[in-house]
Order: C-alpha cells, then sequence, then structure tokens
C-alpha cells in the first residue's frame, strides 16, 4: 500500500537526561538500592556465621546442646 505525504511538520525538544528523573523517583530508586544492598549485606552475614564453626558451637552451646 503506496504513501504519499505531501508535508510534515514536528517539534523536536531537547531534554536534558538529568532532567528525567524527578526527585521523587530519583528517590525511589535509592530506597530501593540502599534495601538491596542491605538485603545483601545481612545475607552474606548469615553465610558467613553458617560457615564459621565457632559461630555454630556457640549457637549450640546457648541452646543448652553443649
Amino acid at each position: 500500500m503506496p504513501v504519499h505525504i505531501d508535508e510534515i511538520s514536528t517539534s523536536v525538544q531537547v531534554v536534558d537526561a538529568q532532567e528525567l528523573l524527578s526527585p521523587q523517583v530519583l528517590e525511589r530508586i535509592v530506597a530501593a538500592v540502599v534495601a538491596r544492598l542491605d538485603a545483601r549485606d545481612r545475607d552474606e552475614q548469615s553465610r558467613a556465621s553458617e560457615r564459621d564453626l565457632r559461630s555454630v558451637v556457640e549457637r549450640q552451646r546457648a541452646k543448652g546442646g553443649g
């Protein structure tokens, strides 16, 4: 299907990339990143604790197992 356009008009607006994020959106992004970093730190601490034999023994003693 052939299309013929005699004339076209448009406007182009230049936008600074830094202006695309409103302060509210930026704050939500930062909060999400901070929450994810906190969760990652908690996970790593948990894994390190599980790998540490001394902490296993201490947990067993605290429960009255040794």
